[in-house]
């Protein structure tokens, strides 16, 4: 008989008798081997893909539309719920005011619950933004708007190293500060798309063929530029 541990289990089945026999139990399974996991930063890069990739998810009546799927990986599990939401805000597309207003609504709504005793300085999800996607964006009527919603967003979002513009959307002195100085200034290393009307010079040229396809390193030198079109 195989000496007894710790970890077996016994039974007794007659306690209360003298001598009695013991009963070992045996598990009918054998144990489970412990199984390879991957890593979080494997993880991240296949969320990465799963998440920005060029497919689209088929939109139908038994199938979530991609936007949806997105937004539920996150409660798959609790390593994905640290990893997903970054993911999310890394990269956001805007293609009209409503969307500018509801990622600006989102970003200054976690602003607001941030404060000062967190060892990290910036907000999120603020900080997770990477690139700022403007570019399908036609603000028509709404360019009061879209000009204030994006020079109010451009001090929460301090690591974006793009942003694309669209070339109707013709910004103030003051967003071209924002955009000039901002915490971001440092880092943006493209912005494409600019325009804005200088006074002094007249109206406003319209937009051409080439209006912000050039990439420029930081954008300090670009807003500097009096009356001109950068980017």
């Amino acid at each position: 008989m195989a000496k007894q541990t710790e970890l077996d289990v016994v039974l007794n089945a007659r306690p209360y008798e003298l001598n009695t026999g013991q009963l070992l139990l045996v598990p009918l399974l054998p144990p489970n081997t412990p199984k390879a996991t991957l890593p979080s930063e494997v993880w991240e890069r296949v969320l990465a893909y799963a998440i920005h990739g060029p497919y689209n998810i088929e939109k139908s009546k038994r199938r979530l539309t991609r936007a949806q799927w997105r937004a539920e990986l996150s409660t798959v599990c609790r390593m994905f719920s640290v990893l997903v939401p970054p993911l999310l805000f890394a990269h956001p597309t805007v293609s009209s005011p409503n969307s500018l207003r509801a990622v600006s609504d989102v970003i200054h709504a976690g602003d607001a619950r941030w404060d000062s005793l967190r060892r990290i300085l910036h907000s999120t999800p603020g900080r997770w933004v990477q690139s700022l996607d403007m570019s399908a964006l036609d603000p028509g009527s709404h360019y009061l708007q879209v000009d204030a919603l994006l020079r109010n967003m451009l001090p929460l979002v301090p690591f974006v190293a793009e942003i694309r513009l669209n070339a109707s959307i013709a910004l103030s002195r003051a967003t071209l500060d924002a955009l000039r100085i901002g915490p971001h200034a440092a880092r943006t290393r493209s912005l494409t798309g600019l325009r804005f009307a200088a006074p002094h010079l007249g109206p406003a040229a319209p937009p051409d063929a080439d209006a912000g396809t050039r990439e420029i390193a930081g954008i300090g030198s670009a807003a500097a530029a009096p009356g001109g079109r950068g980017g």
